[in-house]
């Protein structure tokens, strides 16, 4: 190999990791200040429970035609309550109205308060992860090409068994107000997929669910 044009290769190489360098120290120097100074005096004057939010660093742009959104995740109040779960209940919304989106957002938030705590993770609940996209066109799709036209909501929550869950959701206060509008046609957008799902066990007596606790506190 031709050592000039190898050192000119490595050059080029070091040069253009330099201009990547500065260029995302630059972009987190401008987001940081522009987070400061405008997301956190919005969420300031927000009226609670609302908020407004920004992702703490920098992600991966996977492409024209991947929606972005906003996700929560609630689990149990400490390691140590942590059980393997049994039963995940699946429910994917698609709403074309904001005022739908906005009964079922403060409905969601309300189911979730009875899932925080050491009673809820006693009764069976494991985990719950929720997610938000809003449609293209909204101002936080904005610039984005054509895409879905109503928002989307997903929630996957997990349980120790499918009667802890089938008890949850029929004690629960708020979820009977939230299903008895869907059934009245109160919440005139919402179509939704709900899912029960449950593990098979496999053939051969393999694990239907892998359970990998690798984290330091879990192991």
């Amino acid at each position: 190999a031709d050592p000039i044009a190898l050192s000119r290769r490595q050059g080029l190489y070091a040069l253009a990791s330099l201009a990547d360098t500065t260029r995302l120290f630059s972009s987190v120097v401008y987001f940081t200040v522009g987070k400061i100074c405008f997301i956190r005096g919005a969420a300031m004057l927000a009226p609670p429970p609302l908020t407004f939010y920004v992702y703490p660093t920098e992600v991966t742009h996977m492409g024209d035609g991947v929606e972005m959104g906003v996700a929560y995740w609630l689990g149990p109040p400490s390691v140590s309550q942590q059980r393997k779960p049994d039963c995940f209940i699946c429910n994917i919304g698609h709403l074309e109205f904001d005022q739908d989106v906005e009964r079922t957002s403060m409905s969601t938030y309300r189911m979730l308060q009875t899932l925080k705590g050491a009673d809820a993770a006693e009764a069976g609940f494991v985990g719950q992860y929720l997610a938000l996209f809003p449609p293209t066109g909204h101002p936080a799709n904005e610039g984005r090409e054509r895409g879905q036209a109503a928002f989307r909501e997903l929630n996957l929550t997990a349980w120790t068994s499918p009667k802890a869950a089938h008890d949850w959701y029929v004690e629960n206060a708020e979820h009977r107000r939230i299903v008895a509008k869907y059934r009245t046609q109160g919440l005139d957008s919402f179509g939704a997929l709900i899912a029960n799902l449950a593990p098979i066990q496999k053939p051969g007596g393999a694990r239907a669910i892998k359970w990998a606790a690798r984290c330091r506190e879990c192991r």
